[in-house]
């Protein structure tokens, strides 16, 4: 699918660039959130004549990403769950709670803020007491971090100031690139592995190819 882009898109491009996606990613996420149109003649027309007005909006929200940046920085969100002896949750804290904490704090800020609970990154449920690091797109070139301290229920100090462990955050930064860099070589060996594996299957097809055809000179003959 061909579309234009009406803000900018981290990894895709910036407003008014013409890029293809797939359908999937353009129809149930892209156009629905208004973050781009379908690349036809007449609407690629209609944002040039308006391009100025939506890179403004674009430099605005970029603004604005960057003081919620700034305020996360400072946060530590203190999470009272009930929890066994082991340290197991009751249930457990989700995407859409990191959404919910996020949206209220906003709130408290007064700041009018579109954010997109796609782009807050929990590999999987939280389900242990503990001290969380969540890496969150705020915008295009603005990534934040949530921290989250989780404490039994019977700790009741929601709006208490809790100091984060720094060695426990330096230590989570550090496994979180370290598994991303993991990701990327794995991600290339793959790559590695499946153009050796087509150049194989393209030799092996014209050495078939080859016998076949010395065989038929053998039968003519």
């Amino acid at each position: 699918m061909k579309i234009v882009l009406n803000r900018d898109i981290k990894n895709l491009g910036k407003v008014g660039d013409i890029v293809v996606v797939k359908d999937g990613y353009g129809r149930n996420f892209l156009l629905p959130k208004g973050y781009a149109i379908v690349a036809t003649k007449a609407n690629v027309e209609k944002l040039q004549n308006k391009i100025d007005e939506l890179k403004k909006q674009n430099a605005v929200l970029f603004e604005k990403a960057q003081k919620i940046n700034e305020i996360l920085d400072k946060v530590v969100f203190n999470v009272v769950r009930q929890a066994a002896d082991d340290d197991t949750m009751y249930g457990s804290i989700r995407t859409r709670d990191v959404y919910n904490f996020i949206c209220d704090l906003l709130k408290k800020n007064n700041i009018d803020f579109s954010l997109d609970i796609g782009s807050i990154k929990i590999a999987e449920p939280i389900k242990t007491l503990g001290q969380y690091i969540i890496n969150v797109e705020l915008f295009s070139g603005v990534d934040a971090i949530v921290r989250l301290n989780v404490c039994r229920a019977i700790a009741d100090f929601e709006d208490d100031v809790v100091e984060f462990d720094k060695k426990r955050e330096k230590s989570l930064l550090t496994s979180k690139n370290a598994k991303e860099n993991a990701d990327k070589v794995l991600q290339q060996e793959v790559a590695k592995v499946e153009a050796k594996n087509s150049n194989e299957k393209v030799e092996n097809n014209k050495e078939k190819k080859d016998e076949a055809k010395n065989e038929t000179k053998d039968e003519a003959k």
